[in-house]
């Protein structure tokens, strides 16, 4: 192919197949995008290729893959040359890395903003935004590929066939409508799909059990929120995936800069500025930055929730409070706090409530009584209570003899009835919180020394959260799903997890330890593991395979495979000879727990 040497497929698509080549007069590694031979016979569709070819090359952004070269002129035979990226897609990261908090996924998720906003503001829709389509270079740097190649076959339209040409799953509503000004908002909406997807460990917002029922989900906004598949997403992301997933164009963000500012603003509260360092960290150790960065953001959310509580925002710092749990389950500070906490919002919404009733019954019977007084009715001066005031102790309302006819009749003032019915109130609030909320109370007032033990049956309340969201928990005899909260008596337990889109998975056993706990409550996180698949590898001796990870594998041997998915993954595997020199390149597809013998 003119003076490009293909070395290997790196990956196919619906439009064309992306190789690794050698661009043997500069002496460098290229990417080579070669459109399918049913499209380049088309003059129009070359035509158009060309014209989407010469637009994206006047894009020059960090974010973007740099064009080298481009031809069409070949008959049957029409590609673009690229930068070749060294790292996985999204796609891949999502399915066979651990699993990612939303903080990486939002700064994968910025990057891929940035590229689209540099080329909203040249007039360049993308239309095709998705994993798949995502770049994580092993520098940091995250880059979007193959812009404007779906308008070369009209992605907003329909083939003579009646079929959708694109990415269904992340379509917009109005390119499924067939609206014909599509503009920059199909791309807001598409990286809200990616968001979700980022933010959940790979869950897709519209999914079915075929491409119509997709289609229709997305056309009527049916999905469930992201907060409820991974409970490490907060409100103000869910908020900001709602906002680009809103059937309603228009209520969408008007451009990629106002979706960029939000982002931006949401790492910033958690101290993430250099997204960069973090995923160059995540490529090069994804085991143990995981496990780092987990442990720094539960210091920062403890940060965040006490400066929230500082400032009176009982819900924010509950909801980070719960977050930092969530990331650390055996954190003693946030799981005391966080019961603290939440019992004494629950104390406050009943004493509210109770005191609205009361006092509404109190104004009522005060207008009862004014009506019944003969003469003119003094006036009546409502006080407001200030937050955390004490209201005035209730008067003496024992009953007192009965006057004589000729006596006046007794001052009755409404605020003093209202007083005394918000008092009984308080104390009926106070008398009604649990017997279990009280003790740790009084526990978390008594001076330190004299605090008494916590009773060693007292049942303690454990909420059990599993990785993948869909994992259903078995504990003390009762099936769960993932994020059930049940209470358990001080002892040993066995848990098991069981995957229901994987019958064929062998179920995950695990010992829970319960102990005495002073806040009467514990969290604890699972993360469900397949059986790892083996492979085989035979070859002749001195030559070796290499995964794309940079991975060496020796001739006949067998290997334990990780896999991260009840689904079937996909392994490139380069065959090398002693000398290191690329002999053949192979596809092999791995399922949890079964073998493949593989000769090269």
């Amino acid at each position: 192919m003119d003076k490009y040497r293909l070395v290997e497929p790196l990956g196919e698509g619906g439009m064309s197949v992306v190789y690794r080549a050698r661009d043997d007069t500069l002496q460098r590694d290229v990417a080579v995008k070669v459109m399918h031979r049913h499209l380049a016979r088309d003059p129009e569709a070359r035509k158009r290729f060309s014209r989407e070819a010469r637009a994206v090359a006047r894009l020059t952004h960090p974010n973007i893959p740099e064009i080298y070269d481009f031809s069409s002129t070949q008959d049957d035979v029409s590609f673009i040359v690229v930068e070749l990226i060294d790292g996985p897609s999204l796609a891949a990261l999502l399915s066979e890395g651990p699993p990612l908090l939303p903080e990486l996924g939002v700064m994968a998720c910025l990057g891929v903003a940035r590229a689209l906003s540099h080329a909203h503001a040249a007039g360049i829709v993308h239309r095709d935004v998705k994993p798949e389509n995502i770049l994580i270079g092993r520098d940091g740097i995250v880059r979007l590929t193959d812009f404007g190649i779906a308008q070369i076959v009209g992605l907003e339209s329909m083939t003579m066939t009646g079929t959708l040409i694109g990415s269904p799953a992340h379509m917009a509503p109005e390119q499924i409508d067939g609206t014909r000004d599509l503009d920059l908002r199909v791309d807001v909406w598409a990286l809200g799909t990616v968001l979700y997807m980022a933010s959940t460990g790979g869950a897709l917002p519209f999914e079915a059990d075929n491409p119509h029922s997709v289609l229709k989900k997305i056309v009527d906004g049916d999905y469930v929120s992201p907060r409820h598949i991974n409970p490490h997403v907060d409100s103000a992301l869910d908020g900001i995936i709602s906002r680009c997933l809103q059937v309603d164009r228009d209520a969408r963000y008007p451009s990629m800069a106002a979706l960029i500012e939000e982002l931006v603003a949401w790492l910033a509260v958690r101290g993430l500025t250099d997204p960069a360092r973090e995923i160059r960290l995540l490529l090069a150790d994804p085991e143990g930055h995981s496990r780092r960065f987990s442990e720094r953001l539960t210091r920062t959310m403890m940060a965040l929730a006490d400066e929230a509580l500082a400032h009176r925002e009982r819900h924010l710092a509950l909801e980070r409070y719960g977050r930092a749990l969530t990331l650390d389950p055996d954190h003693p500070e946030a799981a005391e706090r966080l019961r603290a906490l939440s019992s004494g919002l629950r104390t406050r919404k009943l004493v509210m409530r109770s005191a609205l009733a009361l006092l509404t019954a109190g104004a009522v019977a005060s207008v009862s009584l004014l009506a019944l007084r003969p003469g003119p009715t003094p006036p009546t001066r409502a006080v407001a209570l200030g937050p955390g005031a004490i209201p005035p102790a209730p008067p003496n309302l024992e009953p007192a003899p009965r006057p004589d006819a000729t006596s006046p009749a007794p001052e009755v003032h409404p605020g003093a009835l209202a007083g005394a019915l918000l008092g009984d109130a308080l104390a009926t609030a106070a008398a009604a919180r649990p017997a279990r909320v009280r003790a740790a109370a009084a526990l978390r007032r008594a001076p330190a020394g004299r605090r008494p033990s916590a009773a060693s049956r007292d049942p303690v309340d454990v909420r059990l959260t599993a990785f993948p969201p869909a994992v259903r928990i078995t504990v003390a005899g009762k099936t769960l799903p993932a994020g059930s909260t049940v209470a358990l008596r001080p002892g040993t337990y066995r848990v098991e997890l069981h995957h229901p889109l994987c019958p064929d998975c062998p179920a995950n056993r695990h010992s829970l330890v319960v102990k005495p706990n002073p806040a009467m409550y514990i969290e604890k996180n699972y993360t469900f593991r397949y059986a790892p698949a083996t492979l085989e590898l035979r070859c002749a001796e001195g030559r070796y395979a290499m995964d794309g990870r940079g991975k060496r594998y020796a001739c006949n041997k067998t290997y334990q495979i990780s896999v991260s998915s009840p689904r079937p993954q996909t392994m490139t595997l380069s065959l090398h000879d002693a000398s290191g020199a690329l002999v053949k390149s192979q596809n092999v597809l791995l399922r949890q727990s079964q073998g493949v013998v593989l000769k090269l």
